[in-house]
């Protein structure tokens, strides 16, 4: 279930409630979101990464210590038990994966609507649905393999369309999807 990061505390509860998620990984950005509803959702456990976190060191932690503590882009949050997604990936690194074969009707997630006419609807996506969807656009587009390839990604990825026409679609044909994380701010 992917979950918009600007949704006001009332929408997150809506939708962990009827997803049933019972784990969730969060930008720290909406942490505090989460943190006036949790009690109230089926969600036990939280993983909560920042921008910095992927950019290794000394880059990573510079640049979580300036959207914290310089430009205050962070809102407080207080979790008890949420780990950080380093300290997880460190963990499962020694970890083994049993493997899981997926059939083409599994869910492969709950893609909630907008709630434009009301609360938002959870729509089931299975593995069939997504391979469809991209395999269309690029046969539509005539994208075939396009290794090198890059998207500018400036639509959010919670949204369909860009799932979809962006991350899956080129995923698929071996490009890179360069995400805009807030188009308003091109500077």
């Amino acid at each position: 279930v992917n979950t918009n990061p600007m949704y006001t505390p009332r929408e997150v509860e809506h939708q962990l409630k009827d997803s049933g998620a019972t784990a969730m990984v969060i930008f720290e950005n909406a942490c505090s979101t989460l943190q006036q509803v949790l009690a109230n959702t089926p969600v036990r456990k939280v993983i909560v990464t920042g921008v910095g976190d992927l950019l290794g060191f000394p880059k990573g932690p510079i640049v979580n210590f300036m959207l914290r503590h310089v430009k205050k882009m962070v809102p407080a949050w207080d979790l008890p038990g949420a780990v950080r997604f380093n300290d997880v990936l460190s963990r499962g690194a020694s970890l083994t994966l049993d493997p899981v074969e997926p059939g083409p009707e599994d869910v492969a997630f709950l893609q909630y609507t907008g709630g434009t006419t009301g609360v938002a609807k959870g729509a089931v996506l299975t593995h069939r649905n997504l391979v469809a969807n991209t395999v269309q656009i690029v046969t539509w587009g005539n994208l075939g393999e396009i290794p090198g390839a890059v998207v500018i990604t400036a639509l959010p990825l919670y949204h369909i369309f860009a799932l979809t026409s962006n991350c899956l679609t080129f995923v698929y044909v071996g490009g890179q999807n360069v995400l805009i994380t807030n188009p308003r701010d091109m500077k």
